[in-house]
């Protein structure tokens, strides 16, 4: 049995001894019950109308057809079984894992350095939201056709008759989530190393020529950048959850998003599924800000000594643009499953180098290699302990409250379970305490507050209450006068607002 298929097993084992915890969890509410439980397509899949619907729906703010056709063949085989749905996402993460130890051992004859780089991504605790929500598997897929693109880029060498296969691969995983926007770009650091494609030692601007060269040549997956980047804004704006702000507002956002996740991952505790803003204050953004620019530096300064940190370093960056927060969709702010992807770069940054200095000292690998796997046992604990609080919604909620205490969203999504238990007197005053807190917070969000009156007065109309559903109909139509829920509300009961 080879080194290679020895780690293999061991880290398979890991993670199913993490994971197959899930096969006994429910659905969560926030977006699970939608998205499958609740969606009658799902009863259809396969068939002509299904197909169709598939590829025009932007439910869930997304275009993500292969998805629906992902929740459909699971729907076929076994109904709106949890468990099913659950065995899935381990599979596919179990399969990402994988893939990513065999492409970098492959392409860089660096097995172990590969192995501690997978079984990060594998085993980290900020990625087991990715793999314990069920409606996270869009992370999971895009990942899977992403890894197979850069499968076919290395290769190929990078050469230009892989453009097709890559384009392909590029062109599957963005209809699941357009995560892939910037695979161009990484590319280009692939270029830089392990492929050995641009000389780093040559002069900065004979360097900088050769990026462009090598990402001009890329021309066909950046129409896919692209066509990505407009589906993906056009789909969110069908469902109207696009953010705006100033750019101002949107360089701070992104900085403070790039700060918490690079926090996380050196330091894995207080996760939950939903974070308030609060969480993040101007000067722990003006701290990110120069963490950022600091390493930016030294990774510029050090690229022809150390490749291998800047790839890493701006492997990080680049593929966590489109979740950065720049563009803003939705009232989340942080989302553990964004880090899916990213970290990756972030643990080659930090890993080879390490390696490295053990080599460069004389050190035995050994011991290196000894404390790596301690790391691991430790990481699968405690993200054996964070996929658990997934088991149902009571859990998730009560996790949520330890970690940041009540906030409008968190309330919000606490009121939409009470409202699907029938329980709508307890989803009303739930509800109403999200609008004050939303209310008097000094960063109002006002697509998060029309929702929430949106909300209230769709409860308060079920239970009859019309002069109250009335109130909350007005209040949220002054903010947003073109809210189609607000005005079906209105439209359903036009006689009492024309008294």
């Amino acid at each position: 049995m080879t080194l290679h298929l020895r780690l293999s097993l061991f880290l398979s084992a890991l993670i199913l001894a993490v994971y197959t915890q899930t096969l006994g969890f429910e659905f969560i509410h926030y977006d699970d019950m939608n998205l499958i439980v609740l969606n009658p397509e799902l009863a259809g899949a396969f068939s002509f109308d299904f197909l169709r619907w598939a590829f025009t729906s932007f439910l869930g703010g997304n275009w993500n057809p292969l998805l629906w056709l992902s929740f459909g063949l699971d729907y076929s085989l076994f109904g709106a079984d949890p468990a099913a749905f659950h065995a899935t996402n381990v599979l596919l993460h179990l399969i990402n894992s994988l893939l990513l130890f065999y492409l970098l051992s492959r392409y860089t004859n660096a097995v172990f350095e590969s192995f501690f780089v997978a079984a990060v991504f594998a085993l980290h605790p900020q990625h087991v939201e990715a793999v314990a929500w069920v409606s996270s598997r869009k992370d999971l897929l895009s990942t899977l056709f992403g890894l197979f693109a850069i499968q076919s880029y290395l290769a190929a060498k990078g050469t230009r008759s892989c453009m097709p296969l890559v384009g392909f691969f590029m062109a599957l995983s963005l209809m699941v989530k357009p995560t892939y926007v910037t695979l161009p770009f990484l590319l280009v650091l692939l270029d830089i190393w392990p492929l050995n494609n641009i000389a780093i030692r040559a002069s900065w601007s004979d360097l900088l020529r050769q990026a462009l060269a090598r990402l001009l040549e890329k021309w066909p997956l950046l129409l896919l950048t692209v066509a990505g980047c407009l589906i993906g804004y056009w789909s969110h704006a069908a469902v109207d959850v696009v953010s705006y702000s100033t750019l101002s507002e949107q360089i701070v956002f992104a900085v403070r998003a790039y700060g918490f996740y690079l926090q996380k991952f050196f330091l894995p505790k207080d996760l939950a599924f939903l974070y308030p803003a609060s969480l993040t204050d101007f000067e722990s953004s003006a701290y990110a800000a120069l963490a950022i620019f600091c390493v930016s530096l030294f990774s510029f300064i050090t690229l022809r000594r150390f490749p291998i940190v800047f790839v890493g370093w701006f492997w990080f960056l680049g593929a966590l643009v489109p979740s950065s927060g720049i563009i803003q969709f939705g009232p989340h702010d942080y989302a553990d499953r964004f880090s899916y992807f990213p970290h990756v770069g972030l643990s080659i940054a930090v890993i080879w180098p390490m390696f490295e200095w053990v080599r460069l000292k004389g050190l035995p690998l050994r011991l290196l290699n000894v404390c790596g796997i301690s790391v691991l046992l430790i990481m699968a604990c405690l993200s054996w302990l964070q996929t658990a609080h997934w088991r149902n919604d009571s859990m998730l909620l009560a996790q949520a409250r330890d970690v940041s205490g009540d906030h409008s969203y968190l309330l919000a999504q606490q009121a939409l379970i009470y409202q699907r238990a029938g329980l709508n007197e307890q989803a009303v005053l739930t509800n109403r305490r999200a609008i004050d807190m939303e209310l008097s917070g000094s960063s109002r969000r006002p697509k998060l507050l029309v929702a929430l009156y949106a909300l209230n007065a769709t409860l308060l109309y079920d239970m009859g209450e019309w002069e109250a559903s009335r109130w909350y109909v007005q209040q949220g139509l002054e903010m947003e006068p073109s809210d189609s829920r607000l005005l079906r509300l209105k439209a359903a009961y036009k006689e009492q607002f024309e008294q």
